[in-house]
């Protein structure tokens, strides 16, 4: 990677004035970040991948140049931390400058030093062979981040901007080595998203059914996201593994929305047993027809994962919330009334024309 120096002011301890060098270098860097960013983004402009000449994340050389062209505009910066980059970041996840001078103290100084969008602190190591591992002190809100994407300054976003608050771009290229504790036995690295090569994400475009699988292999890194920036990193990192990337509007829309989910103790894993969510509104709504609720349940647990497609309202589902048929029909045509299903196809023509349906 090349490195171009930001005309800044030499940058002042970290430990000087109890935090004044910090916010008088940080107000240095908003001014440059300004000068080269005029444009006032939105927070999905935040989400661009750094792309080196030899390609990215395997993707290969014309995939890293399609990448690029596609993101040139954007106001917002990532890279990849580990071997190729030849960076780990230190990732303080609270925005507390006392604790984290503290843990300089420990992880020893970093002459580049980021403050993220939300308060919070990175500091910057040359790559010594770390892994990406969250939270490898349970009792402590850190992350060391020797592989995966890091959001990088001047980026900019909805919530705030990463500002340079010590070093430039210039420091990149002469890091010091972290110093690593020792961690507990159940220490252990954050999972890669990685996929293997032959994986059919790998191949998959425009048209292929992206967003949905990005959804999908999203959800396991949203229980372990211990914050929203944190979880934008993880699916930015598993959307740069298709053969077409996705807009970086749609990785922020698919990582927000899991965040909903698991902010609301809705987030469910992939695999596990099936559930239904039914919200409180629309229970209340259904309370005077307790078979129409039970039925809704059912296909909430069998179809919620087709997205509002449609599926065949069979009349087995009567067996299934132990009614007799006219009862079933009659739950049916409440859930029809009520606008928690619609009937795409009323069937009826002979035994293999069953009626069809889908969840509103």
């Amino acid at each position: 990677m090349r490195h171009e120096r930001i005309n800044q002011p030499d940058p002042p301890s970290y430990r000087d004035g109890e935090g004044a060098g910090f916010r008088q270098h940080s107000e240095a860097s908003k001014d440059g970040a300004r000068a080269a960013n005029p444009k006032r983004p939105t927070k999905c402009d935040l989400y661009f991948a750094l792309v080196e000449p030899r390609g990215v994340a395997g993707m290969g050389l014309r995939g890293a140049g399609e990448l690029r062209r596609k993101f040139s505009g954007a106001a917002g910066l990532g890279l990849w931390c580990g071997p190729r980059n030849k960076i780990t970041v230190f990732d303080y996840d609270e925005p507390d400058e006392r604790g984290f001078r503290d843990a300089m103290d420990e992880f020893g100084p970093s002459p580049f030093i980021v403050r993220s969008a939300s308060g919070k602190f990175h500091a910057y190591y040359a790559h010594n062979g770390e892994k990406r591992m969250v939270r490898p002190d349970p009792s402590r809100k850190f992350d060391i981040l020797g592989g995966g994407l890091v959001i990088a300054a001047p980026s900019h976003g909805g919530v705030g901007s990463y500002e340079i608050i010590q070093g430039s771009l210039a420091d990149l290229g002469s890091l010091p080595k972290m110093r690593l504790p020792k961690f507990g036995p159940d220490a252990e690295p954050a999972a890669e998203a990685a996929m293997p090569d032959n994986s059919p994400i790998r191949a998959m475009k425009d048209g292929d059914g992206r967003n949905r699988a990005l959804f999908k292999r999203s959800i396991a890194a949203g229980h372990s996201a211990t914050s929203l920036e944190d979880l934008m990193q993880m699916v930015a990192r598993i959307n740069s593994q298709f053969a077409e990337p996705m807009s970086a509007e749609e990785v922020s829309r698919v990582a927000s929305s899991i965040w909903g989910y698991k902010s609301e103790g809705r987030l469910f894993r992939v695999g596990g047993e099936a559930n239904a969510v039914i919200t409180r509104s629309e229970a209340d709504h259904l309370l005077d027809q307790p078979t129409a609720l039970a039925l809704l349940i059912q296909l909430r647990m069998a179809h919620s994962n087709r997205n509002g497609k449609p599926f065949t309202l069979a009349r087995e589902a009567a067996s299934l919330i132990g009614v007799s048929l006219p009862t079933y029909r009659a739950a049916r045509d409440v859930l029809v009334d009520r606008y928690f299903i619609e009937i795409i196809h009323p069937g009826g023509k002979g035994k293999n024309d069953p009626p069809m349906a889908r969840l509103l």
